[in-house]
Formats: structure tokens, sequence, C-alpha cells
């Protein structure tokens, strides 16, 4: 596709196809190919004025260096994107960059940060009926709250995934509360 892409002079389709590459390199856990893709599909966004794109591409440049341990990094491109979706008006990115930016927080040890954006996630993702949006909200909120020692607030929210049909996205929350 890519090659195709470029034969064709396509600038956004090169961009996609760099992403989407860099997504590849990022599900193998070669993040430095993912950022070095990512940064590449955030040049030619940037060049085509594509807000959109480059919100994603940042979310996902936030995402590889959040993988790497590289948490400031992370947050800053998370942050970054987050403002983009913002302005865009785009709700369902919106949701998944503060769950994203909850992620990150909630591995530093940062919960009241991480819970912050977690519900943020969720109140947005219940506005759009975004079923498996909610489901990961859910399941990362009952999460925060049972590692902080709350864990009949972090009940409470696995009783929302099982009346909402979640069951396999408890696993994790019934491991911690056993």
């Amino acid at each position: 596709s890519l090659k195709i892409d470029e034969e064709l002079g396509d600038k956004k389709g090169i961009s996609v196809s760099l992403n989407n590459i860099g997504n590849i390199y990022s599900y193998q856990g070669n993040h430095p190919e993912a950022l070095k893709n990512y940064r590449a599909s955030l040049k030619i966004r940037e060049e085509l004025g594509d807000k959109k794109g480059v919100s994603s591409s940042l979310n996902n440049i936030g995402n590889a260096y959040s993988d790497q341990g590289n948490y400031p990094e992370g947050l800053k491109n998370l942050l970054s994107s987050l403002k983009i979706m913002e302005e865009l008006g785009d709700k369902k990115g919106n949701a998944s960059t503060l769950n994203n930016i909850g992620g990150v927080y909630s591995i530093q040890g940062n919960y009241p940060e991480a819970l912050k954006n977690f519900l943020a996630s969720l109140k947005i993702r219940e506005e759009l009926g975004d079923k498996k949006g909610i489901a990961s909200s859910l399941n990362n909120i009952g999460n925060v709250y049972t590692k902080t020692g709350k864990a009949e607030e972090g009940k409470k929210y696995i009783q929302r995934l099982t009346k909402r049909g979640f069951l396999s996205h408890c696993t994790n929350l019934l491991k911690l509360l056993v």
C-alpha cells in the first residue's frame, strides 16, 4: 500500500500507510521503528494541515513513548493530541486520548490523575453510547479503585460491567479483588 501511495504521489495515503506500519511495529513491541513511522506520518500530516491525522499520530507517538517507559514524553504527546481533539470537537477521539492519559498516570501510580481522566473518558463514552469504550473505562476505573484500597468502590464498577454484559473485561478486576 505504501509503495502504491508513493507511486501515485498520494501524500494522505502515504501518511495513513506509515501510521499503519507504525501500528504493526508497535504491536510487535518494536517501539523505535514504530516511532520512526509515526513521526514520518506526523510530518506529512502537518504539511497537509490534517489536524485529525496530526492528533492521531501524536496519540500513537505518546503511546509508543509510554510503552517504552518514557512517561513524560508520552504524556507530552498525548496532551498535545487531546488539545487538538478538543479543538476539533472529536468526542470519540477525545475519550480515547483521555483513557490513554489515564493509563499513563495509572502506571506511574498517580491514581488521582488517572481516575480524573478515566472518569472524563467514561462520561464522554456514555454520551456517545460507545459500548466497547464504556467497558474499557469502567474496567480502568475499577482497577484504580482496587489498587488504591477502595475495593468496594471497585466492585461497583465490576457490577456495572457485568450488568452491561462485559464479563470478559472483569477478569483482571476479579483477580485484584480476590
